[in-house]
C-alpha cells in the first residue's frame, strides 16, 4: 500500500486484499503491545480529520502519481485499516502504526530516540495504552 512510495518495510495490514502479512482487526492492539514492550518511548500522532491529514501530507508531498495514488487510497477506505511500517532515520528503527477509518487517521509512532514530547513506556502504562490504542480502532 504505502511502501513502494516511502521505501519503508511495510510489516502488515488489515487490509486483506494486500501483499503484505494480514492481521486481523481484533489482533492489531495484541501486535501493538509488542511494539510498546519493545520501545522506550512512543510518540501520539492521533486526532487528524482524514481530510485535515491528506491536506497536510499534500503540502508537504510531491505532485508525483506515487503521491496521488496514496492520497487515493486514504480517501478510498471507509472501514478501520491499520497498517505498520518500520523505518530507519539513521539514528535506529522506528514503527509507525497508522489507523485510518471513514472519517479520521491516528497514528503512533514507537522509538527508543528521544525527541520532542515522548511518551514513556513503562509497564505500569501498558493497560492504560492498551485500552486508549483500543479505543483509536473503533
Amino acid at each position: 500500500m504505502i511502501s513502494p512510495l516511502f521505501g519503508q518495510q511495510f510489516l502488515w495490514s488489515t487490509e486483506l486484499e494486500s501483499d503484505v502479512p494480514h492481521i486481523p482487526l481484533e489482533k492489531v492492539t495484541e501486535e501493538v503491545l509488542k511494539y510498546y514492550d519493545h520501545y522506550e518511548f512512543y510518540y501520539d500522532g492521533a486526532g487528524y480529520s482524514k481530510d485535515k491529514f491528506l491536506e497536510t501530507i499534500l503540502n508537504y508531498g510531491d505532485k508525483s502519481e506515487g503521491w496521488k495514488q496514496f492520497t487515493d487510497r486514504i480517501q478510498a477506505i471507509k472501514k478501520v485499516t491499520v497498517f505498520a511500517i518500520r523505518d530507519n532515520l539513521g539514528r535506529g528503527s522506528v514503527i509507525l502504526v497508522a489507523a485510518i477509518s471513514e472519517k479520521n487517521v491516528n497514528m503512533v509512532v514507537f522509538s527508543n530516540y528521544y525527541e520532542n514530547d515522548p511518551i514513556l513506556t513503562v509497564p505500569f502504562e501498558r493497560e492504560k495504552f492498551s485500552n486508549w490504542f483500543g479505543s483509536l480502532l473503533e
